[in-house]
C-alpha cells in the first residue's frame, strides 16, 4: 500500500527543514516509485509508472519503458556507461531489463533467467538481486541461507563468472573478461565468518578502494594508509570524487543522516535523512532518496556540495 496524503506531507516537511539553509539543494520528484542511482553523473530513477527519467546536468528527459513494463512499477537498479539496469512489477519480479540510453531500446539481459534458476526469486534476504551494469557486464549477488556470493554476467552473450577467488582481483564490468587487477596494496578482506562469501565486498575505482566491513574503509593505490569512514554505513557507494554512506538512528537518539567524504581533501559534509534513505554520489552533488516506508512513495533531492574542500581548508 502506498504512502500518501498526510505522510506525504510529513517527508515533504523534512525535506523543506533539511534544506532550509541550503539554497543549493533542490527537489527532483515528491512520488517516485523508486530511488535514485547515479553513475557519478547521471541521475536514474523512476518518476511514474512505466517510465525511466534521466537526469545529466542542466538535462532531463524520460524514457517510456511501458513495452516492457506496461503499467507496473518500475525499479531501477543501476546506471553505467550509458545503460540502465532495472525491472518491473515492483518487489516481486525478477528479470532485468537493460535499457540502452543511445538509441532507447530495451533488452533482456542474457543469462539471468539461469541466473535467478539456479538462486531463486530475486528478493532478499533470499534469491538473487541484480544490482550494477558497465560497458559489458551486470553484476548480481546471491542469498541463502548459508552465506552470500557475487558474480557478473556479460549483458551481450550471457556469460557467467563468479567472484574471482585471488584476493587481488575484483569484479570490473567494463572489461570484457568481467574482472580486473587490482592496484598494489590493495586487497580484498576475507570474511571467514561466512560460509560462502570468501571476501567483503570492494568498491574499486582506480586510484581508490572502498571497502565494506564491519567498518568503512577507504584505500588508496600506493598507500598503506587506511581510513575509518564510519563504523555503522549502510548503503555505501564510492564515485568519482565522493563516497556516499547513509548511517541509521540507534538508541542513543541520533537520528538517520547521510553522509558525503571528498576523495580530494578528506571533508565530510551530512544531512539528515528519513526512515528509509538511501544516498548516491556525483561529481559535484549528492543524490538523497527518502521515503516513509519500503514500497514509497519517494522524495529524491539533489544537494550540492561545491566548495567542499575550499570549506576544509577555510576551517584550519
Amino acid at each position: 500500500m502506498r504512502l500518501r496524503g498526510f505522510p506525504l506531507l510529513l517527508l515533504l516537511a523534512l525535506v523543506l527543514c533539511t534544506t532550509a539553509s541550503m539554497a543549493t539543494a533542490s527537489v527532483l520528484a515528491v512520488e517516485a516509485e523508486g530511488p535514485a542511482v547515479t553513475d557519478g553523473r547521471t541521475i536514474a530513477f523512476s518518476p511514474r509508472l512505466g517510465a525511466i527519467r534521466v537526469v545529466t546536468g542542466r538535462s532531463e528527459r524520460d524514457v517510456d519503458v511501458e513495452p516492457t513494463c506496461g503499467q507496473a512499477p518500475v525499479q531501477v537498479h543501476a546506471i553505467g556507461a550509458g545503460q540502465v539496469l532495472y525491472r518491473c512489477g515492483g518487489v516481486a519480479s525478477p528479470l532485468p531489463q537493460r535499457l540502452d540510453l543511445a538509441s532507447g531500446e530495451t533488452h533482456a539481459v542474457p543469462g539471468a533467467t539461469e541466473v535467478i534458476a539456479d538462486n531463486g526469486q530475486a528478493t532478499v534476504p533470499m534469491g538473487v538481486s541484480f544490482d550494477g551494469i558497465g560497458a559489458v557486464g551486470v553484476s548480481f549477488a546471491t542469498f541463502a541461507y548459508h552465506g552470500e556470493g557475487h558474480g557478473a554476467l556479460d549483458w551481450r552473450t550471457g556469460v557467467r563468472v563468479g567472484e574471482p577467488r585471488e584476493a587481488d582481483r575484483v569484479v570490473d564490468l567494463d572489461q570484457s573478461s568481467l574482472t580486473a587487477a587490482l592496484c598494489a596494496p590493495l586487497r580484498k578482506v576475507a570474511a571467514n565468518h561466512v560460509i560462502d562469501a570468501t571476501f567483503w565486498p570492494l568498491q574499486y575505482r582506480k586510484p581508490f578502494g572502498l571497502v565494506a566491513t564491519e567498518r568503512l574503509t577507504l584505500r588508496r593505490c600506493g598507500s598503506p594508509r587506511r581510513v575509518v569512514l564510519s563504523h555503522d554505513a549502510s548503503s555505501s557507494q564510492l564515485g568519482t570524487r565522493l563516497v556516499a554512506w547513509v548511517e541509521a538512528s540507534d538508541s542513543t537518539g541520533r537520528r538517520n543522516r547521510a553522509y558525503a567524504y571528498a576523495l580530494a581533501c578528506g571533508h565530510r559534509l551530512s544531512w539528515p535523512a528519513a526512515s528509509y534513505a538511501l544516498v548516491a554520489p556525483l561529481a559535484r552533488s549528492v543524490v538523497i532518496s527518502e521515503s516513509l516506508g519500503y514500497l514509497g512513495p519517494w522524495t529524491i533531492r539533489q544537494v550540492s556540495v561545491r566548495g567542499i574542500c575550499r570549506h576544509a581548508v577555510a576551517r584550519r
